[in-house]
C-alpha cells in the first residue's frame, strides 16, 4: 500500500494512537489544577485535581504536610486515587477549590468508596487553623458527618480565594479514593435515583436465592445448593462494596466488618469452585481435577477463615488475594479446555468468565502486578467513553 493511499482515519488514527502514548508516558505536573465550582456546577469529581502524599511512617500530621517543607511532595495524579495496599502508613491527598461569586457557598464533598477505614478531612479556618472531620469504616456509623453509605462532609467555600483542603487516609485494605462535590440538591436527587436501582438490584438478588432454594428443595442437586450461597454471598459483597454493611449491618461493632468481609470472599471462592465443578460436571470428565482443585481450594479456604478468626486477618491479606487469583484463573482455564467436551463449558463462562476476569485483574492491580491506572482508563477519558459503558469492579 502507498502512503498516500492510505485512508484519512487511519494516519488520523495512528496520530490519536500517538498522542495517547505521549499523555501516558509523561509524567504529571507537581501541581494539579484549583477545581472551579460554578453557578452551573451540580457535580463536580475531583479525578484530575488531586494531589498525592504518601506518609511512609503514618506519623506526620496536618501542621507537617500543609507547611512549606512538605508543599512540593505532593505529586498530581491524572485521575482517581488508586494506591493498593499501604498497611504501614498513610495516604495524604490535597486538592484546592476555587468557587465563582454567584456559585453557592455549601457544597457537599462525598469521599467514595465505602471500604477506606480510617479518614481524616481537613478544612482551613479564618484564624489559620485547621478544622477536622472523621470518617471511614472503622467510625461508628451514628458518628458520621452526615447519615449515608459513603462518608459526606459538609462544605463552605470562600469565593475570594481558593481553599487548600487536605484528606488523610489510612486503611489496611486496599486504598482508593474517588472524591466528588457535590451541590446539595443535586446529590439529593442522586441518592433517591441510586435507592430504586440498589433497590431493584438487591431484589433480584433476593429472588433468584429463592428460586435456586425451591430448585434445590425440588430437584436435591448439589448445583442450587452452591449457586443459592453464591448469590447470597454476591450479595454481601454488593452490600458492603457500597456501604450498605456499615450502614445496616454493622453500624457500630465496625471491627468486624472487615473479618467477615474476607471470609466472605474465601466462601466465595469455595462456591464458585463447587458450581464449576457441577456445571462442567468435571467428576465425569476430569476426576482427578476435580478431586486436586477441591482439596487444594475447600483447605485454603478452610485455614483462611480459621486464621482469620484467630485475629490475623489483615496479615493474609496477600494470601486470599494469591488463592483467588489461582482459583479464578484455574476456573477459566479448565472451562477454556473443556468448552468442545463439556456442554455445561460454555454456559459457565457466559455467566462467570466476565467476573473472573475483572477479579483477576483487580486482584493483580492490588497486588501492585499491574498498575492500576491503566492505559484503559486513559483510554477511556482520552476518547471520551463513559465508564459506565465498560464493565468494572472497584472494590475492594
Amino acid at each position: 500500500m502507498k502512503f498516500n493511499r492510505v485512508p484519512a482515519i487511519v494516519l488520523s488514527g495512528l496520530f490519536k494512537l500517538l498522542l495517547l502514548c505521549v499523555i501516558v508516558l509523561i509524567p504529571c505536573s507537581a501541581l494539579a489544577n484549583p477545581l472551579l465550582l460554578t453557578a452551573a456546577t451540580e457535580k463536580a469529581p475531583l479525578a484530575g485535581h488531586l494531589e498525592v502524599f504518601k506518609d511512609e511512617t503514618g506519623k506526620l500530621g496536618i501542621q507537617d504536610v500543609s507547611s512549606p517543607a512538605y508543599s512540593n511532595r505532593f505529586t498530581a495524579i491524572p485521575g482517581i486515587l488508586s494506591a493498593g495496599f499501604y498497611q504501614h502508613g498513610a495516604i495524604w491527598l490535597r486538592f484546592k477549590v476555587q468557587r465563582a461569586a454567584d456559585s453557592p457557598s455549601e457544597w457537599v464533598l462525598e469521599a467514595a468508596p465505602a471500604f477506606n477505614e480510617q479518614l481524616e478531612l481537613y478544612i482551613p479556618t479564618a484564624a489559620g487553623g485547621f478544622d477536622m472531620r472523621r470518617g471511614g469504616t472503622l467510625l461508628p456509623y451514628p458518628k458520621r458527618d452526615i447519615s449515608y453509605r459513603h462518608d459526606l462532609f459538609r462544605l463552605n467555600f470562600n469565593p475570594s480565594l481558593p481553599t487548600t483542603i487536605h484528606l488523610r487516609i489510612e486503611s489496611k485494605r486496599s486504598i482508593t479514593a474517588q472524591p466528588v462535590l457535590w451541590h446539595p440538591n443535586a446529590l439529593r436527587k442522586k441518592v433517591e435515583k441510586e435507592a430504586l436501582i440498589h433497590g431493584a438490584y438487591i431484589g433480584v438478588i433476593l429472588l433468584v436465592a429463592i428460586f435456586n432454594l425451591m430448585y434445590l428443595a425440588w430437584l436435591k442437586k448439589p448445583l442450587y445448593g452452591y449457586y443459592f450461597f453464591y448469590v447470597l454471598s454476591i450479595g454481601y459483597l454488593f452490600f458492603n462494596t457500597y456501604g450498605y454493611v456499615h450502614q445496616y449491618i454493622l453500624p457500630e461493632k465496625t471491627w468486624l466488618i472487615a473479618p467477615v468481609t474476607f471470609i466472605n470472599f474465601l466462601l466465595l471462592m469455595v462456591l464458585n469452585t463447587g458450581l464449576m465443578s457441577e456445571i462442567l460436571e468435571l467428576r465425569r470428565h476430569l476426576p482427578r481435577t476435580d478431586w486436586a482443585i477441591r482439596i487444594i481450594f475447600f483447605s485454603s479456604a478452610a485455614t483462611g477463615i480459621i486464621l482469620i478468626l484467630c485475629g490475623y486477618q489483615y496479615q493474609i491479606i496477600r494470601y486470599i488475594h494469591v488463592s483467588l487469583f489461582v482459583c479464578a484463573t484455574s476456573s477459566i482455564i479448565i472451562s477454556a479446555l473443556l468448552i468442545r467436551r463439556a456442554s455445561g463449558a460454555g454456559i459457565y463462562l457466559s455467566a462467570f468468565g466476565i467476573l473472573l476476569a475483572s477479579g483477576v485483574a483487580q486482584i493483580l492491580s492490588n497486588l501492585g502486578i499491574i498498575p492500576s491506572n491503566t492505559i484503559y482508563r486513559q483510554l477511556i477519558r482520552y476518547f471520551n467513553f463513559h465508564p459506565c459503558h465498560c464493565i468494572e469492579y472497584r472494590g475492594a
